[in-house]
């Protein structure tokens, strides 16, 4: 049986893998072509310092909503909201966005630099708000 702390890192190993990967192959496809999705993180709430990263006994789930105009990452009193600075399709399986400081509704001046890697094919993926939180996330593409 795996520890948390095993876990954690497997899973933190597995995003970073995914965004490295998904940087050399850029776009498979136009960036328009991309999907939407809608996220939440229903089954576990995990954060991150630079000490190491704690699971929680008990969490609000967080909504994330991710386009090539807006990612929009909302947790307890707020959300931080902006433009990607990418959107990546890796393969025909992963689609990546990342951000860099955006900032939080409910107090600007806290910005967060945020990457989700969504497996297009299962709907589950990996959120990283940079020293704050690392999420596993089950994902759906947003009826049209």
């Amino acid at each position: 049986m795996k520890t948390k702390k095993t876990v954690i890192g497997t899973f933190t190993l597995v995003g970073l893998l995914s965004l490295l990967l998904s940087g050399p192959a850029l776009a498979d496809r136009e960036p328009e072509a991309l999907p939407d999705w809608s996220c939440s993180n229903p089954d576990v709430e995990i954060a991150c310092d630079d000490q190491g990263c704690v699971v929680s006994d008990a969490h609000t789930p967080m909504s994330v909503s991710l386009s090539r105009r807006e990612i929009s990452v909302c947790a307890y009193s707020g959300c931080w909201r902006g433009p990607p600075d990418t959107v990546l399709q890796a393969g025909r399986r992963f689609q990546t966005f990342t951000a860099e400081n955006l900032p939080f509704s409910t107090a600007p001046e806290s910005t967060a630099d945020i990457v989700v890697t969504v497996d297009r094919e299962s709907g589950i993926a990996t959120l990283l708000v940079a020293d704050i939180f690392a999420h596993p996330m089950r994902c759906q593409k947003p009826a049209d």
